[in-house]
């Protein structure tokens, strides 16, 4: 099979947004035995594992970690990694659901 023009360059888009979302996983210092499969799990994803808010876009998920170890714990909105999972390493009181946080931590 042949691809245009067209869809070679989808195609190569697609690929390099991959790698530069996988680069990026690297970067903040996520430890993941297979980052593909990781980048698969971090697309398919259509909530929030904290709020179970619907993702519109892509800027909506975020990919939360373990500060201290790196790993991988699931893929979460903005609004949860700033509100919830941040304020856990500073000050749990300070959050506005710390029993919701404390029990999604724990997993």
């Amino acid at each position: 099979m042949v691809l245009s023009a067209e869809e070679t360059k989808m195609v190569l888009s697609a690929e390099e947004k991959k790698k530069r979302i996988i680069s990026d996983f690297k970067s903040y210092g996520l430890v993941h035995p297979d980052l593909d499969a990781l980048y698969e799990t971090y697309l398919q994803t259509e909530c929030c594992a904290v709020c179970k808010k619907v993702f519109e876009t892509s800027y909506e998920r975020c990919i939360d970690r373990d500060h201290e170890t790196g790993l991988f714990r699931q893929v979460i909105c903005r609004s949860c990694a700033r509100n919830f999972v941040m304020r856990t390493y500073h000050s749990a009181k300070s959050s506005p659901k710390p029993d919701v946080c404390f029990q999604y931590i724990s997993k």
